[in-house]
């Protein structure tokens, strides 16, 4: 039997379904399209099977995602059935490439979509494609991007930030507020997928983040919420965390506002008020930080890569 305090937790909490690996974009630092090598596509009855079940558990919001969801065939289906059965709010977390057809928008509008999260990498074709390795994707999601608005469909742009994309954050993000975008979120490199073996190459030092993340705090106010997700706190400057519009969230908040399903491993768990991510570490200096418990702490290689001297505990 839930409580009160649990049900009031599923209300917010989006109930995440994974529809496969498969994607229309070859992103260089991919951490879900390599997977799609050791699984087939998820049939449809199986992911209907997840939004009953969501429901059964009294979910109000539920997100589709991949890979890429809009490659496939039962898109549609899966949209209005997730209407029948009752969601409040239904999201398609996407490239957005598909979406550049407003045809296509609005027939997943008509079927019940309210919310997209789509992903770019940078201001201009030159560094998104760079990206993505898929010729004229800028433009398509740009216009995705468009559209969404256009059609007052709330779409939240994620970037990731790495040694590709970290020198023109800034750019990015006013191209971004240009556009009209309100929700930005900014999401630390996973060291897994594509991203594993050429992690070195890849990631940030610490000194280069922090300094990125002071040369976008003039736009932060720009937009309406700003979402910080996965890096270490010890890397974010400690300023950051008194904007009222910025969130900076890692194991905790991923696990208290997403519930993933669909593959396994799970990536983030929580034990005895501990939570963890599978793909981070703890040094001792973590167990002195008052954010210890929900930190998660530190991406593995990033330790082998640049020690543990950034380390610097919060009280």
């Amino acid at each position: 039997m839930q409580t009160k305090k649990s049900q009031k937790i599923l209300v917010s909490q989006v109930f995440l379904i994974m529809t496969g690996f498969m994607c229309n974009n070859n992103c260089v630092m991919c951490s879900v399209k390599p997977k799609g090598l050791h699984y087939k596509p998820r049939k449809t009855e199986e992911i209907i099977a997840d939004l009953e079940r969501g429901r059964e558990l009294e979910y109000e919001r539920v997100e589709f995602t991949g890979g890429e969801p809009t490659i496939r065939s039962d898109l549609l289906l899966l949209i209005a059935k997730a209407k029948k059965l009752g969601y409040k709010e239904i999201a398609l977390g996407t490239n957005a490439r598909t979406l550049n057809s407003l045809k296509f928008l609005k027939s997943l509008q008509k079927s019940g979509l309210r919310r997209v999260t789509t992903t770019l990498y940078g201001y201009n074709s030159k560094t998104h494609e760079t990206v993505t390795r898929t010729p004229g994707s800028f433009q398509q999601t740009v216009q995705g991007i468009k559209n969404a608005l256009g059609l007052d469909i709330p779409i939240s742009v994620n970037t990731v930030v790495f040694s590709l994309t970290a020198k023109n954050l800034k750019k990015t993000g006013e191209f971004l507020v240009s556009l009209g975008v309100k929700y930005w979120t900014l999401l630390d490199l996973i060291p897994d997928g594509y991203a594993k073996n050429n992690y070195h190459i890849l990631s940030v030092p610490p000194k280069n983040l922090r300094t990125t993340f002071k040369t976008i705090e003039p736009i932060i106010n720009k937009f309406e919420v700003v979402n910080i997700f996965d890096f270490p706190f010890c890397l974010i400057p400690k300023h950051i965390f008194r904007y009222r519009n910025c969130n900076v969230l890692a194991a905790k908040g991923r696990t208290e506002i997403i519930n993933q399903v669909g593959y396994k491993p799970k990536r983030f768990e929580e034990k005895n008020n501990i939570y963890y991510d599978i793909h981070k570490t703890r040094s001792r200096k973590c167990e002195q930080c008052v954010y210890n418990n929900e930190c998660g702490g530190v991406w593995i290689p990033y330790l082998d890569l640049y020690g543990e001297s950034f380390i610097k505990p919060s009280s």
